[in-house]
């Protein structure tokens, strides 16, 4: 695992079909913390139609996979064998609304919730940028594009 962007790394595919290749993978919890690091051990899902040629209107890379879980193996945590955390935002945000939906939390709330409502998604506008874009991606020397 090398994290070369803020939200982007590579990351070596060690089994199934694709074991040994590299792939380009999405980090949606940057570094985790300081947990995405090389040599850790990460599980990502595939990106449904995106292959390892894959690019994007940009003519750069797609990401191929997205990290889900990072293995943290640290002192604090040794006694029972390391752990994983979660590496993406939407794990966490589906477990808390699990438990309000599954009134979890009414008695410390001292009343049940009526009402849940999720994040909704709204269109972006394009930013007064030179490049018309909607957000800045940056780069580092190791990229390869």
């Amino acid at each position: 695992m090398f994290c070369f962007t803020l939200t982007v790394g590579d990351v070596r595919i060690t089994s199934g079909p694709n074991a040994g290749d590299v792939a380009v993978t999405h980090l949606p919890n940057l570094d985790s913390g300081g947990k995405c690091r090389p040599g850790v051990r990460v599980l990502c899902r595939r990106q449904p139609g995106v292959g390892p040629h894959t690019v994007g209107q940009y003519g750069t890379p797609k990401c191929e996979l997205v990290c889900q879980l990072i293995r943290c193996d640290e002192p604090e945590n040794a006694s029972i064998g390391g752990c994983w955390v979660s590496a993406h935002p939407s794990i966490g945000e589906k477990l808390v609304e699990a438990l309000i939906r599954n009134g979890a939390f009414d008695a410390r709330l001292h009343a049940p919730v009526s009402n849940l409502e999720t994040q909704v998604s709204k269109a972006r506008k394009v930013s007064d940028s030179a490049s018309g874009g909607y957000r800045c991606v940056y780069f580092n020397s190791r990229t390869r594009y």
